[in-house]
């Protein structure tokens, strides 16, 4: 497929992620529906998952291959990576913790409100990345 036109639905699909992540902080924050909330993360997450190893994990490492010297751009891809993959972790432990396999000392309030930090500063930056890439 076109590399600009799958960049493309996997931007547009990121857009719709990060309004699913709206959605669901509204409906854990204020209509206090946490089961709802879980069951639109445990879709939402593993969608994220499938397009960060397919779109972005070989586009990632195509700009980062042997030879490529450190830019500020580089840079910020690799910042984004790991920011992901720290949403992603938090996603795996808030459900190891909620479904009772771990257990936790405090709440899990923190974790999560970390986790949806990290994916708006992520998106963001990947918003940025997109359009120095394709536009």
């Amino acid at each position: 497929m076109e590399p600009r036109i799958l960049a493309l639905g996997n931007f547009v699909l990121q857009i719709i992620l990060f309004g699913v992540l709206i959605y669901s902080g509204y409906i854990a924050g204020f209509k206090r529906e946490l089961g709802r909330h879980c069951t639109v993360m445990r879709v939402a997450v593993p969608l994220l998952i499938i397009s960060a190893v397919v779109v972005m994990l070989p586009s990632m490492l195509g700009y980062s291959g042997d030879g490529v010297t450190l830019t500020w751009f580089i840079a910020e891809m690799y910042i984004h990576h790991t920011l992901g993959l720290a949403v992603i972790g938090l996603w795996v432990f808030a459900n190891l913790a909620q479904t009772g396999r771990i257990r936790l000392q405090s709440r899990l309030l923190p974790h999560m409100r970390a986790a949806a930090i990290i994916w708006v500063i992520t998106f963001i930056m990947g918003v940025h990345i997109y359009l120095v890439i394709w536009v």
